[in-house]
């Protein structure tokens, strides 16, 4: 069974996240109440991409069929690890035979030019957004896991238990440690397979409480702002890990929206949006592209003119400038994306996932 709706989310989540990204080039800085809380609701957003990967790593891989682990395995090292090691491989090497180290590189690496390769690749922060792939790594290993804990009956507590751990631990800073992140991340992996694995009756409850849902994510996201004075992402260092130093409410605002989006976009299960389903079907794609071209918009000879453009059109250092980056981010690797795939056909799935 083909779920719309799930689909369609795929492209808000891929969308949200380039959007998430794009303030190294929009200069914008919250300043306002109203920023901040707007700043709120957009961080952390990858919550929805990994509530998406495990309702249908679910609905894709357990409930129709006995798992396959090793042939899982095999799709997962070809269409994710092989295109992640092209692409992040390659900015890591260049990065440590020029020296042009992205930010948050240890210093004491570069006497060991392997060891910073390896850094490099272990983090994923050659590129922003690029962490996200040696977690990923880690979920596809111990699928095995996820799969046991989605049976049990015990689902409930265990989900209980994992997001007060990551309340807790938070969100590792910069997105450094993938162990930090996996553990982080892991109750709303689950929480996508408890979702499809019980789809018709959390289906029919957020549809019924949809507006509470939206009311208590908007609620948490003001409080945010209220007590804490910022919108930002609660986040840790490793060493940090077992020290309070409060409530991750971002995490549970972002849970509650992801159950309101999913509720809206029941309402169009039967309807099909051309735009929004090629989003969606690049969606992976986009993940992998955009982080070049921020790259290569944050150049000197790409930066001064994208800020005379935004300056112009009075966009600079506001929302709708990020908007706008956005927009034009999302659609120019797109638009690379169906380029690639017209020019390498199913082998485009090999460098970009698709």
């Amino acid at each position: 069974m083909f779920f719309q709706s799930i689909h369609y989310f795929r492209a808000i989540a891929i969308f949200l996240v380039v959007l998430s990204h794009c303030n190294s080039i929009g200069r914008w800085e919250p300043t306002t109440f109203a920023d901040s809380f707007i700043f709120a609701l957009v961080r952390n957003v990858t919550v929805y991409f990994v509530f998406i990967a495990g309702f249908l790593f679910h609905h894709i891989y357990i409930a129709k069929r006995p798992f396959n682990y090793r042939k899982f395995l095999t799709k997962r090292l070809l269409f994710v690890a092989l295109p992640y090691g092209i692409l992040a491989g390659s900015a890591s090497l260049y990065s440590v035979l020029t020296g042009d180290w992205p930010p948050h590189t240890p210093e004491g690496l570069g006497s060991w030019p392997m060891v910073l390769f390896a850094w490099f690749m272990a983090t994923g922060r050659v590129f922003v957004a690029y962490w996200y792939i040696p977690m990923a790594i880690l979920i596809y290993l111990s699928s095995p896991l996820w799969i046991a804990l989605a049976r049990s009956r015990y689902i409930i507590p265990i989900l209980g238990v994992g997001l007060a751990i990551s309340s807790f631990i938070h969100r590792p800073d910069d997105d450094l440690n993938p162990l930090h992140a996996l553990i982080y991340f892991a109750p709303i992996y689950l929480l996508g397979m408890t979702v499809s694995t019980h789809r018709d009756r959390v289906f029919r409850a957020i549809v019924r409480y949809r507006w509470g849902l939206l009311a208590a994510g908007l609620l948490l996201g003001i409080a945010q702002v209220m007590w804490l004075g910022s919108g930002n992402s609660f986040v840790k260092d490793l060493d940090e890990i077992f020290v309070f130093q409060g409530i991750d409410i971002n995490l549970f605002q972002k849970i509650f929206l992801c159950l309101f989006l999913l509720s809206i976009l029941q309402t169009l299960e039967q309807t099909k949006i051309q735009w929004l389903s090629l989003v969606a079907d690049t969606s992976f794609p986009i993940y992998f592209i955009h982080p070049l071209l921020l790259t290569l918009s944050n150049q000197p000879f790409f930066y001064g003119r994208v800020q005379n453009l935004l300056a112009a059109l009075h966009l600079q250092g506001h929302l709708p400038g990020i908007l706008a980056i956005a927009v034009a981010l999302t659609a120019a690797s797109m638009a690379i994306a169906l380029g690639l795939k017209q020019l390498l056909g199913d082998r485009s799935r090999y460098l970009i996932g698709w």
